[in-house]
C-alpha cells in the first residue's frame, strides 16, 4: 500500500472516531441531562391596554362611541373614556400564587414650556388594591375596565388655566400595577408589571398614549441536587469531548500538511481572495495568443497590487495539466490582471518547481506570496 493511500486511510478512521465520539458526548449529555434533578419552566406574561372614546350628542362624530381606530380627537365633544387593561400569567407548570392589583390616576398640572415644573397634582383611586390566591393553576387572568367621566377632569383643568391665568398643560395618567409571588414546586419567582395609558386634559384635541410591553417569555430552571450518576457521566463526556477535540485539530493540521503544496497554494490563493480571481479558459499560456503580450511577476501581491491600478479591477486564472504515458506529471497554474494595449500581467506558479523548492525551503510560500 503507498504511503498515501496509508495516509488517507488513518485520516478516514480518525474522521470515523470522531464521529463515534460525537455521538457518545451527545448520548452522555442526553443522560446527564435526565440525571441533574432539573427541569425548566416557561411561563409568559402578556398584557394589552384597549380603550372607547364616547362622544356626547354632535353633529360631526357619526357614531356614538369610537374604538381604537384613530388617534386623535376632539375634547370637547367627549363624553367619557372606556379604558381596558388586560394581563395574563400562563405558565406550562402548574403553580400557586398569590397576586395583587391595582389601577390608580395621576392628575398633573405642568407649565406648558417645562414639564417638569408641576403645578399641581391630584390622585385617584379607580380600583382599589385586590389581593388573591390561588392554587395548582396554569394560569391568571385579570381584566379592569375603568370608565371615566372625561368631561369632569377636562373642565376641571381648563377652569384652573383660567383662574390662574397661565400657559400651561395637564395629563391624567392611569396606572394598573400587578405583583405576584408564583410558587412553583418550591422555587419561587416574583413578578411585577405596570401599564398606562396618557389621557391629555385642556387641549382641543387629544391623542391617547398607552405604554406597555406586549408580551414576555421566561424560562426558569428549577433544579434538585445532581446525584453520583450524574456527575460520572458528565465527566466522561467532558473527557471524551476533550479527546475528541484534539484528535480534530490533529487531524486538520495533518490533512492541511499532507495536501500537495502546489494545491495548498493555489487553492488558499483562490479561496482568499474569491471575490476578485475569475477562471478564465480562453487566456493561455502561448505567447501572442490572440495578439496578447505577457508580463511576468514575481510574486501575487505583486499582482494584486495592479487590481488597485487596473480599470478591470479582476484577477483571471486558468490552470494546465500536462501529462505522459497517462499519468498527470506536472501543473502549472497562472493568475493574470489585464492592462491596457493588450498586455497582460501573469503570475505563474509550477507544481514541479513549487514542490522542489518547499522541500529546501519550506518558507517559500511567503516568497510566492509576496
Amino acid at each position: 500500500m503507498e504511503m498515501k493511500e496509508k495516509i488517507d486511510l488513518r485520516i478516514k478512521f480518525n474522521i470515523l472516531f470522531i464521529v463515534v465520539a460525537l455521538i457518545a458526548v451527545v448520548a452522555c449529555f442526553i443522560i446527564a441531562k435526565s440525571l441533574d434533578g432539573s427541569e425548566s419552566v416557561t411561563f409568559n406574561q402578556s398584557q394589552s391596554i384597549d380603550y372607547t372614546v364616547c362622544f356626547e350628542p354632535n353633529e360631526f362624530y357619526e357614531e356614538e362611541c369610537l374604538p381604537k381606530t384613530i388617534n386623535n380627537y376632539v375634547a370637547r365633544y367627549i363624553d367619557t373614556i372606556s379604558v381596558n387593561f388586560d394581563y395574563k400569567l400562563s405558565s406550562t407548570w402548574k403553580f400557586d400564587t398569590d397576586y395583587k392589583y391595582s389601577v390608580m390616576g395621576l392628575l398633573t398640572i405642568f407649565d406648558r414650556n417645562n414639564e417638569n415644573n408641576i403645578m399641581n397634582k391630584r390622585e385617584y383611586t379607580f380600583v382599589e388594591e385586590t389581593k388573591v390566591t390561588e392554587s395548582s393553576i396554569t394560569e391568571f387572568r385579570i381584566q379592569e375596565l375603568v370608565k371615566l367621566n372625561y368631561s369632569i377632569y377636562n373642565d376641571f383643568v381648563n377652569d384652573y388655566k383660567t383662574s390662574a391665568a397661565i400657559p400651561a398643560n395637564a395629563n391624567l395618567r392611569l396606572t394598573f400595577k400587578v405583583e405576584s409571588e408564583n410558587d412553583f414546586s418550591g422555587t419561587m419567582k416574583p413578578t411585577s408589571q405596570i401599564m398606562t395609558i396618557d389621557i391629555p386634559l385642556g387641549e382641543p384635541t387629544i391623542q391617547l398614549i398607552a405604554n406597555y410591553v406586549p408580551s414576555t417569555d421566561n424560562v426558569l430552571e428549577v433544579t434538585k441536587k445532581p446525584d453520583v450518576g450524574y456527575i460520572i457521566t458528565m465527566f466522561v463526556a467532558g473527557f471524551i469531548f476533550a479527546i475528541n477535540v484534539a484528535l480534530l485539530l490533529f487531524n486538520l493540521n495533518k490533512k492541511n500538511k499532507t495536501r500537495p503544496v502546489y494545491e495548498r497554494f493555489v487553492e488558499d490563493i483562490k479561496k482568499e481572495f474569491d471575490a476578485d480571481i475569475s477562471e478564465l479558459k480562453s487566456l493561455i499560456d502561448i505567447d501572442n495568443d490572440e495578439g496578447y503580450t505577457y508580463l511576468d511577476v514575481a510574486n501575487f501581491k505583486e499582482l494584486y497590487d495592479e487590481v488597485k491600478k487596473s480599470s478591470s479591477k479582476q484577477i483571471y486564472w486558468n490552470e494546465r495539466s500536462y501529462h505522459a504515458e497517462g499519468k498527470r506529471i506536472n501543473r502549472v497554474s497562472w493568475f493574470f490582471v489585464i492592462l491596457e494595449d493588450k498586455k497582460v500581467l501573469r503570475f505563474e506558479v509550477m507544481e514541479n518547481r513549487i514542490t522542489s523548492e518547499y522541500k529546501d525551503d519550506p518558507d517559500i510560500l511567503k516568497k510566492y506570496r509576496g
